[in-house]
């Protein structure tokens, strides 16, 4: 697992926690397959990190 900017993100990476709002409302659960839609949401609630899953 690691950290990844949101301006980093890429289509096809694997979220390795959950995102969720400061509401405690999940925005994106663990183990979604990134979209296109999916970042330009984290984008657009400004969300500057998430945690993708690696191969190690």
């Amino acid at each position: 697992m690691r950290a990844v900017s949101v301006e980093d993100l890429k289509t096809g990476m694997i979220l390795a926690r959950t995102i969720v709002n400061p509401d405690m409302v999940v925005v994106l659960s663990e183990n979604t397959l990134l979209t296109k839609a999916h970042i330009t949401r984290l984008t657009f609630l400004n969300i500057p990190v998430v945690y993708i899953k690696d191969e190690y």
